[in-house]
């Protein structure tokens, strides 16, 4: 099996925290980052190491905001500094967008709120206005959206419910309510992923005249939101950690961390209490775009300068399930061309040679006859000549690592079974298996399952990197 054509792949081991050592590097000289999708609903997350920080900014720094514009009493609660240890986590590297919360609500038919805050640029504000405008929502911000600009008038609370949604898609049989990986970011590990490593004023170093190529802010952003990822990522591959949008944090707010934890975990106090949000947005000045930057508001507050983005538990060594994922890739992207493929369908139907099926979000978009797929933008081609597809053919329910060993180690019994339903049609779900050999003939001629697709993902041993070609 070869690999070609492959342009901005998306690699990675779900819940892995060496994936990054594993993939090629990128131009820059570092290793790409750690990325995985768990579920075609799923924010792309990235893998962040564990380490240690100086987290807060220094008088130095303090005096520097002062000195552009920030008052005194407004960066007085980032002191004192003090070192924080932060176990591996994944984060979205994108804040959530607007289209992703539009699937939260559609399908969970979530409300809109009662109305949010409005700014300068959106429709209706005069200037002296910023109140809550009962007909704003994420829907109507006030200004133009595409579905990959970032979500707005999104409260704490609206943020804490789409977390509970993505949870309800990965949560494993027998699983509690409430139960899940994903959650919101702690104040701690929000500061340490936005400095991606660094200690400068800003995570691209000290000087404010490089943050128009870094971050959308009031001088550079027209007063609207813009596309998540049209600004550089930072060293820990994550985009628009500053400036966009503010982005919620599980935190409670203290006015300063004299007791705040070193663990990385959040401050949480017995009552209602404000809830930190970090980052600067569109319609806040340059001096906000700083890591240690730090604002706080009452969590069932919108506005149309405040998002998210969602963190995850990773694995750990404990974890059997997460374990077992480790020695997997996966295969993530918008969308994925297995080309000139056999597809055999599991209902019995004659198997269709030299076919091309493409997969966006999940599912099968479209079966056509082979053909040699040009290269495009997030688009990862295969070439699978030679290769069976048959459905997976599983129970529903089942976590990717579940369908992974169903797959490989029931083997050529269970692909040869040909009294359960399934079928690799358009329109339905991307779950089945890449095999050599053909099922059809005998279960012996089956040698064996290259990839398992879940979900619209590939995962595979380290087969997937070894041999990719191509740019």
């Amino acid at each position: 099996m070869s690999t070609r054509r492959v342009r901005r792949w998306v690699l990675a081991c779900a819940g892995v925290l060496s994936c990054g050592e594993q993939i090629a590097a990128q131009e820059t000289g570092r290793p790409a980052p750690s990325t995985f999708r768990e579920c075609s609903a799923c924010p792309e997350l990235v893998v962040i190491q564990s380490g240690r920080f100086t987290m807060g900014s220094s008088p130095t720094e303090r005096k520097w905001a002062v000195a552009h514009r920030a008052a005194p009493d407004a960066v007085a609660d980032e002191a004192p500094q003090r070192v924080v240890a932060v176990r591996a986590f994944a984060l979205g590297k994108y804040d959530v967008t607007r289209g992703e919360y539009e699937r939260f609500v559609r399908e969970s038919g979530y409300p809109s709120g009662d109305g949010c805050v409005v700014s300068a640029g959106s429709r209706g504000f005069d200037g002296t206005n910023a109140a809550k405008q009962p007909m704003a929502s994420w829907r109507d911000p006030g200004f133009d959206q595409t579905a990959r600009d970032p979500a707005v008038c999104v409260s704490w609370h609206d943020a804490r419910a789409y977390v509970a949604w993505l949870n309800d898609k990965v949560r494993r049989p027998g699983a509690s309510p409430g139960e899940g990986p994903y959650r919101l970011p702690t104040e701690a590990e929000w500061e340490y992923a936005a400095r991606g490593g660094t200690t400068t004023r800003f995570w691209w170093g000290d000087d404010d005249g490089d943050a128009p190529l870094h971050a959308w802010y009031k001088e550079n952003a027209a007063g609207r939101t813009h596309p998540v990822g049209s600004m550089s990522p930072n060293p820990f591959g994550l985009h628009d950690m500053v400036g966009d949008v503010w982005q919620w944090t599980e935190d409670c707010y203290a006015e300063s961390y004299v007791a705040a934890p070193t663990d990385g975990s959040a401050v949480e106090t017995p009552s209602d209490c404000l809830r930190v949000d970090r980052g600067g947005s569109w319609f806040y000045p340059i001096w906000l775009l700083r890591p240690a930057t730090r604002e706080r508001n009452p969590a069932d507050y919108r506005d149309v300068v405040m998002g998210f983005r969602v963190a995850r538990t990773v694995s750990t060594p404990a974890d059997p399930a997460g374990t077992d994922l480790r020695r997997y890739m996966r295969a993530a992207g918008p969308r994925i061309v297995l080309e000139h493929v056999r597809v055999i369908d599991a209902t019995g139907a004659a198997p269709a040679d030299d076919r091309n099926v493409t997969i966006e979000h999940g599912r099968i978009a479209a079966i056509a006859d082979g053909a040699d797929s040009p290269p495009a933008d997030s688009t990862i081609v295969l070439d699978l000549r030679g290769y069976s597809v048959m459905p997976l053919s599983l129970e529903a329910g089942l976590t990717p690592t579940q369908a992974i060993r169903s797959a490989l180690l029931v083997g050529a019994t269970f692909l040869g079974r040909q009294d359960r339903s399934g079928s690799i049609t358009v329109g339905g779900n991307a779950d089945f298996m890449v095999i050599k050999g053909d099922p059809g003939t005998t279960v012996a001629a089956v040698e064996k399952v290259e990839i398992v697709f879940k979900d619209g993902i590939g995962y595979d041993t380290a087969k997937l990197r070894a041999s990719r070609k191509g740019p």
